[in-house]
């Protein structure tokens, strides 16, 4: 699921060009060092599960990834969360999004979104 996730961000000319070629979009624990280049976003599963049915397998797996994005302004955060939107939506929902407050240590700004993705799985013969 999460390689679906990338896989769709990860040639978006929208998000190379406000967060760089290869995108900074990194998994979370991924060690930045003291003075990371900004802006940059942190990913991480939240859940994976089947949807399962009465009658055979499952044909569909769901999963919710979060990316958290972070800026030196509202404004440059607010396009970088329109790009990712717009690479998005023809194969995945934003399923919420809410902004994170300023933080207080690096004077960053933040927003938390989450991805909803479904995808067909193979079906066997």
């Amino acid at each position: 699921m999460i390689s679906s996730f990338i896989n769709i961000i990860k040639d978006d000319t929208g998000l190379k060009a406000l967060l760089g070629n290869p995108i900074r979009i990194y998994p979370f624990g991924t060690k930045l060092g003291n003075s990371p280049t900004v802006p940059y976003g942190l990913y991480t599963l939240i859940t994976a599960n089947p949807l399962n049915v009465l009658h055979g397998k499952a044909s569909v797996d769901s999963s919710t990834v979060q990316v958290n994005l972070y800026a030196e302004s509202y404004d440059s955060l607010d396009k970088i969360y329109e790009a990712l939107r717009k690479a998005l939506e023809p194969y995945a929902y934003i399923g919420s999004y809410r902004t994170a407050d300023n933080d207080e240590n690096t004077g960053l700004y933040g927003i938390i979104v989450e991805v909803e993705l479904h995808e067909d799985r193979w079906k066997e013969d």
